[in-house]
């Protein structure tokens, strides 16, 4: 994402959350009282202003992809969603399954170890900051606009945003 596009609309910049892969006790069982990763993953989207949720294509479409979309619905966030791991032609068929969510053209489709749909990505993204703009939302942290990355883990998150920063 470019700031100085349009350094008016971002001179408070913005905060990007990048948070662990989401789990629940149905999916990973993890050693602790309550489930850290998906808490922390809550209060980011809570919090964000914009969420990119991240599919893997590789591992498929899981139930808690289809409950995560229904949340953010629910919340009535701005998301861009994307579904990463599409790396050649032969893993083309994997997106189709991801239509079933129902989200149509508003799902992104990506290869960030190949660099494939990055830009695609860092538009939609950029769109979104602009109606956020638009619409004045301010948040607690020095008026930064708040973008979280969620998803399941090893979808590829850390990589999406490495390459819209600009990153190898």
């Amino acid at each position: 994402i470019d700031e100085a596009d349009d350094e008016e609309n971002y001179k408070d910049g913005y905060t990007v959350i990048d948070t662990g892969g989401f789990e629940t006790k149905d999916l990973y069982y993890q050693p602790f009282a309550k489930n850290i990763v998906w808490e922390q993953t809550d209060a980011a989207i809570q919090e964000s202003d914009v969420v990119m949720m991240v599919f893997d294509a590789k591992s498929g479409l899981h139930p808690h992809d289809r409950e995560l979309v229904q949340y953010l619905k629910k919340l009535q966030k701005r998301v861009v969603y994307v579904c990463n791991k599409i790396d050649g032609q032969e893993q083309q068929a994997l997106m189709w399954e991801f239509y079933e969510l129902g989200l149509g053209d508003d799902i992104l489709f990506c290869s960030a170890a190949h660099n494939r749909g990055i830009w695609d990505i860092s538009g939609s993204v950029e769109e979104a900051l602009q109606e956020v703009n638009r619409t004045n939302i301010k948040t607690e942290d020095k008026n930064a606009t708040k973008i979280a990355l969620i998803g399941r883990p090893n979808a590829g998150k850390s990589s999406i945003l490495n390459r819209i920063c600009g990153e190898s």
